[in-house]
């Protein structure tokens, strides 16, 4: 069967992966967009739609879902084909380009450039006895609605700056926010720190949370110190635990191509190719001297790998090299 050719395949539909798909349209590349989840945007969107992001340039701050959201706009300038729900289970180099094969189809591409971040994800678990029957009910591991936090008193668990984003702002919803953490100090920005020292959130440490239970319509939230007996009970509406997340990047592993990394990130050159050459790797996937796993620097990362692949995939073409001499149409 003869397979559909792209000059270039995104494996990773995040944020970073957005971008470097728009900026594929922008240097007319024949692209196509694959994500494993039902939609694109990544954890931003799956998981911290209402968290301010602060590191995008000309953005004081945005909510994840509005960058998201505007990621796709600037995509919808391009005949950038995208799929969802579709996982890539291997590479292997073919010729003059690569086979990127899935559970549904194969495809073929010139070059590849992965943009799958921390890889599949999912979060560090409130070690408690009958967890489940408070899961998904009023235990939460992402940000909810802030609708559904109106008016209610919320417990928010962990010390890093997810858990202190939203504290604070779940305390512009709710009547009252509660910050646990187990040690006294918080592994966060500065910045964040003072947020949250002049908000409204109540900080109680250095507790960790030994049982959950019911009481009165109430969730009662038992607190003790590390080493000590003496424990305290906490009533609220619901609990957002914030421990992170762990991930899992095995599938690169049974990959046929054999990727150089390190500490489960790819290496890659200054132009963000790999040791295997024509596939390219950006954001949190990747790894090189200096490299800094924020948005904003993967955003950058896409740039200096589009504009490779686009120089030798087409290298007949006069490549614009400065932003005010790109343009959406012709």
């Amino acid at each position: 069967m003869e397979l559909k050719q792209y000059d270039l395949i995104i494996v990773g539909g995040g944020p970073v992966g957005m971008f470097a798909a728009y900026y594929a349209g922008l240097h007319q590349l024949n692209a196509l967009l694959v994500e494993s989840l039902s939609e694109l945007g990544g954890q931003v969107k799956a998981l911290y739609p209402e968290k301010d992001i602060l590191d995008v340039a000309g953005y004081p701050s945005i909510k994840g879902k509005d960058l998201i959201n505007n990621l796709q706009k600037q995509i919808d300038n391009f005949p950038i084909e995208i799929m969802t729900d579709m996982t890539v289970t291997n590479i292997k180099e073919d010729s003059d380009g690569y086979i990127l094969q899935t559970k549904n189809k194969d495809f073929y591409c010139k070059k590849v450039l992965l943009a799958t971040g921390n890889g599949s994800f999912s979060p560090r678990k409130l070690a408690v006895d009958n967890i489940e029957q408070f899961e998904n009910k009023n235990l939460w591991y992402f940000l909810p609605s802030l609708d559904k936090l109106k008016d209610k008193v919320v417990l928010v668990a962990g010390g890093g700056d997810s858990a202190i984003e939203n504290a604070v702002l779940a305390s512009e919803y709710a009547n009252k926010v509660y910050l646990v953490h187990r040690r006294d100090a918080f592994r966060a920005l500065p910045f964040n720190v003072t947020r949250l020292e002049d908000s409204s959130v109540e900080i109680e440490t250095p507790y960790i949370i030994t049982d959950l239970s019911n009481k009165d319509s109430k969730l009662k939230v038992t607190l003790k110190v590390i080493g000590e007996e003496e424990t305290k009970d906490i009533l609220v509406d619901d609990v957002l635990i914030n421990y992170g997340f762990t991930s899992n990047k095995g599938t690169i592993d049974q990959w046929n191509v054999q990727l150089e990394q390190d500490h489960r990130a790819i290496k890659v050159a200054s132009n963000m190719e790999s040791n295997v050459n024509g596939i390219y790797v950006v954001g949190d996937a990747s790894t090189h001297p200096g490299n800094a796993n924020l948005i904003a620097s993967g955003f950058g990362e896409a740039i200096t790998a589009i504009t490779e692949i686009a120089k030798s995939t087409h290298p007949e073409k006069n490549m614009a090299m400065h932003s005010t001499s790109i343009h959406l149409s012709d």
